[in-house]
């Protein structure tokens, strides 16, 4: 297993995102109250994206798309910033790949959001799902999930939606929460197999890492900036042993991170494409490469969204009051990594859902194992 050297191999990508943020995030994002009003403040941005082709390099089967060791380094710069571009990149880029694997052709200048929970969960139609940039996307996929793994992908017109508000972790992003809708609501683009869907998992799993690793860089070196320059009792805080110690802990939390993000990466590979052959056709060792990969990508996601989750609570703490401010800054990060812990899958139940997956595999005790509740849909452990 090669891990890909991100930095060196896609340095014009991550600029080109770094260079993109800073023109459209000039200043700080203000806060709003109303999800339709901060609807329209991203749709100029959500435009802007589109056309200078960002969204275009998640195509799986564009001349424009890039692999996925790509798009996580260009998604981890684009939260490695003091204002995190406003752009839900995970969701975005897995929309795209999951209308392509649908059979549909979407316009590179055309916003789809994605309701990510469909991707673990059964009857999302049903279950109000998150959907972020919900009030400035053009249209939303919603994946149903059948028993035996595979999906079929409904399209929703967005702007006919009746958005219910939704918890905003993250400020700055237009979520919504999906109303429950009937059964035949939306229009059908196609469906995907499981090993497709398999696929998808991976890299959404990885694409959340790289924001939330990129977030966590941003708050470490905020954070020790901040230990530098404020004073207390006639000298710097990063003078006192204790908080020394605590910044150091944070360092080490998100390069620890970094390198878990790089193992998902190396170990979902490229894209291969899918035959949609049974299950009694494909090759075992792939199977069984597929397999690994979406185990490594769950308790990647859920290591990284708990500890760096306790990572943002630190850089809060050592900011002192200003952290809990909105003029601090320190909540954009923060709220950035909360956001990607908890969607589509949350940072808990991946870690459960990948343990119970190796002991189901490893341990006698795994045969007795019944996955129930709201885990259920999320055992990988079908044929294909």
């Amino acid at each position: 297993m090669t891990v890909p050297a991100m930095v060196d191999d896609y340095r014009d990508i991550i600029a080109g995102i770094a260079e993109f943020g800073r023109h459209a995030n000039p200043e700080p994002p203000g806060p709003y109250d109303d999800l339709s009003t901060l609807g329209r403040e991203r749709r100029r941005l959500a435009m802007a994206f589109a056309s200078e082709g960002w969204l275009g390099m998640g195509s799986a089967v564009s001349p424009d798309g890039q692999p996925l060791a790509a798009l996580t380094a260009a998604a981890e710069a684009a939260t490695n910033m003091a204002f995190p571009l406003n752009v839900p990149l995970a969701e975005s880029w897995t929309a795209l790949r999951l209308a392509e694997l649908a059979g549909s052709q979407q316009s590179g200048t055309h916003v789809t959001a994605l309701a990510s929970a469909g991707l673990f969960r059964q009857a999302a139609l049903q279950s109000s799902p998150w959907v972020p940039w919900a009030t400035t996307a053009d249209q939303v996929l919603v994946p149903e999930l059948a028993e035996s793994g595979a999906a079929e992908v409904i399209e929703l017109p967005a702007h006919d939606i009746d958005w219910a508000p939704a918890p905003r972790l993250d400020a700055t992003l237009a979520t919504g929460r999906l109303p429950a809708m009937p059964a035949g609501a939306g229009r059908s683009i196609g469906s995907i197999c499981a090993r497709c869907v398999r696929r998808l998992r991976v890299e959404y799993l990885c694409l959340q890492t790289a924001e939330m690793v990129g977030a966590a860089r941003e708050l470490t070196s905020r954070t020790v900036e901040y230990l530098k320059t404020r004073q207390q009792f006639g000298r710097p805080l990063a003078t006192f042993q204790a908080l020394q110690h605590k910044a150091a802990d944070m360092l080490v939390t998100a390069e620890t991170a970094k390198s878990l993000l790089d193992l998902a990466v190396a170990a979902a590979g490229e894209h291969r494409p899918c035959e949609h052959r049974p299950a009694a056709d494909v090759d075992p060792a792939r199977s069984a490469a597929d397999r690994q990969a979406y185990e490594i990508a769950l308790s990647v996601k859920g290591y990284v969204g708990e500890t760096c989750s306790a990572l943002a609570n630190d850089a809060i703490q050592l900011h002192g009051g200003v952290g809990y401010t909105w003029e601090g800054g320190v909540h954009w990060n923060a709220g950035r990594i909360l956001h990607q812990a908890s969607c589509g899958i949350s940072a808990r139940e991946a870690l459960i859902v990948s343990g119970l997956q190796a002991i189901r595999r490893g341990s006698p005790l795994g045969a007795t194992i019944d996955l129930t509740g709201g885990t259920k849909e999320l055992d990988d452990d079908q044929p294909g």
